[in-house]
């Protein structure tokens, strides 16, 4: 009658579970093996969820519909130990679930219970005792489940699992990347499965432009990066495809690949004007310019540069040397390259002053004269300037050692800065001469006379013109002059030129002129 009672609260519980009920609640005193001999308590066993069933003692089926046939045993106690491992490396598996379901031996309960780091696992079940059998199914995340029948026999039974990995599908999603001609680059990809795939610790390949880059490992949220990774003589273009990521299967994983697109920008060169440098009046030199910045061990030969830059400059030649220096502008000309940008930078153009050569006019006086006014020639004017439309100012300096005492010869005249001063010109100076001439003496052949039929006289002669106070005597003069007349004593009553010579006469600083005298005879006296 109690039986009825639960089987009519509990509509489909098994005979074998209605026994199990009323031996749970049934009150402690007189409980044995063999219920009934018990105080049942109706109420307990009503409110009563338990699903554990207990078989009957004799043969009579435990199925629902059958007679309530006893005596019944009590729900007994055992266990199920074993191993979960990975079929594929033999590594125990952590964390996997272990299930079972008494099949046979008067219960059909499901128990379950989960591996232990080592995998290894313990599955506390009740069953009716005596000899059962269990279906026992493990399972775990990237595995196909396993299910046995396992023998339970003195309360305990034993499997061991290897689980076949299942293979999830995964997803690689590539970043773009970008960089500069003959630079690096950095790459990254994240992998992702939808399936029990571990994303975390997986090793992503690289390409740039088919060629590999590289490798990385993912961290736990399934990203792989590197960063410094050459991009060679890969030509400055945009590619759709040029980065490529792949991830190669391993157990419970599948394979997957992507791709996104590289941008390699032109590298930029520094295109500098060359400093230069001339003289004022000068035309300006050719301009030149210097390359710095190539990539890959290139040169201007090369690089693929093409063309020339515009290197100008406002100077002229008639620009002022105050104004200087004057800006060389670069700008890109006809340059044209397919993996370089241009940047420029400005030289410089130097004008220095040109140089004017200054000499000092040669002179000339004579000995003991004072010295004549120096003057000075200039050339090396630019522009067709001459020194009045140049610019220069004051005077040179103009001196010598002689003196009006300085004997006959060669004296230099030298040239120097003075108060010469020019914005556009520096001074270069060549000396002159100064050249002392010998003064000249006036030998003048003193006037004579004797009486007719006479010896002539000695003939003497003056001189005129020293300088610098000097006398014959301290004049330098040597030797004497000649002095003759065509007279002799027969020569009638007349006049005769006594005619002056140079005779052997010598003096460093003195030329000679003659003035001729003359002889006088008178008549002779005759007494009568």
């Amino acid at each position: 009658g109690a039986a009825a009672l639960i089987k009519a609260s509990s509509v489909g519980a098994s005979n074998g579970v209605i026994v199990n009920r009323l031996a749970e609640t049934a009150d402690a005193v007189g409980i044995s093996a063999q219920t009934g001999n018990g105080r049942l308590n109706l109420a307990r066993a009503i409110d009563d969820s338990s699903s554990a069933s207990v078989e009957p003692a004799g043969a009579a089926p435990n199925g629902d519909g059958g007679p309530l046939v006893g005596p019944y045993k009590a729900a007994t106690n055992g266990t199920i130990t074993g191993t979960v491992t990975d079929s594929a490396t033999n590594l125990p598996i952590s964390g996997a679930t272990v299930s079972c379901a008494i099949t046979s031996g008067g219960c059909n309960n499901t128990f379950t219970t989960t591996t232990a780091a080592n995998g290894s696992y313990s599955l506390n079940i009740t069953y009716g005792g005596g000899t059962a059998s269990a279906s026992v199914t493990a399972s775990a995340s990237g595995y196909t489940s396993q299910t046995a029948l396992v023998a339970v026999a003195s309360n305990s039974g034993s499997k061991n699992f290897a689980l076949v990995p299942t293979t999830a599908p995964t997803s690689l999603s590539v970043a773009s990347a970008s960089g500069t001609y003959g630079g690096t680059v950095s790459l990254s990809a994240t992998l992702t499965s939808s399936g029990g795939c571990s994303v975390s610790g997986r090793t992503i390949a690289f390409t740039l432009n088919g060629s590999a880059a590289g490798s990385a490992t993912t961290n736990t949220s399934g990203v792989a990066s590197v960063s410094g990774i050459s991009l060679g003589t890969i030509a400055a273009n945009a590619y759709p495809t040029g980065v490529g990521a792949s991830f190669a299967a391993v157990t419970g994983c599948a394979a997957s690949a992507g791709s996104n697109s590289l941008t390699v920008n032109k590298a930029p060169l520094t295109v500098t004007a060359d400093n230069k440098s001339r003289e004022y009046g000068d035309a300006n030199p050719s301009f030149t310019a210097s390359f710095s910045g190539f990539k890959n061990g290139e040169t201007l030969a090369t690089s693929g540069v093409t063309g020339s830059p515009s290197l100008t400059a406002a100077a002229t030649a008639s620009s002022a040397v105050s104004g200087s220096p004057y800006t060389i502008t670069a700008a890109v000309g006809t340059l044209a390259a397919g993996n370089y940008s241009f940047s420029f930078v400005n030289g410089s153009l130097t004008v220095t002053k040109a140089s004017l050569t200054v000499t000092a006019d040669d002179k000339s006086r004579g000995y003991g004269d004072a010295n004549p006014v120096f003057t000075a020639s200039y050339g090396g004017f630019k522009n067709g300037e001459t020194l009045a439309t140049s610019g220069v100012t004051g005077s040179p300096s103009l001196t010598t050692t002689a003196t009006a005492s300085s004997a006959v010869g060669g004296y230099a005249i030298a040239a120097a800065a003075g108060t010469l001063a020019a914005t556009n010109y520096t001074f270069s100076f060549a000396n002159g001469q100064l050249t002392v001439t010998k003064a000249s003496l006036t030998v003048t052949a003193d006037n004579k006379s004797r009486v007719y039929g006479d010896a002539n006289p000695a003939f003497t002669a003056s001189f005129s013109g020293f300088k610098n106070g000097e006398t014959l005597a301290t004049s330098g003069v040597t030797g004497s002059p000649s002095l003759s007349t065509t007279a002799s004593a027969a020569s009638p009553v007349a006049s005769y030129t006594i005619t002056a010579a140079v005779g052997t006469l010598a003096a460093g600083n003195y030329s000679f002129s003659f003035a001729h005298g003359q002889l006088t005879v008178t008549p002779a006296s005759l007494t009568v």
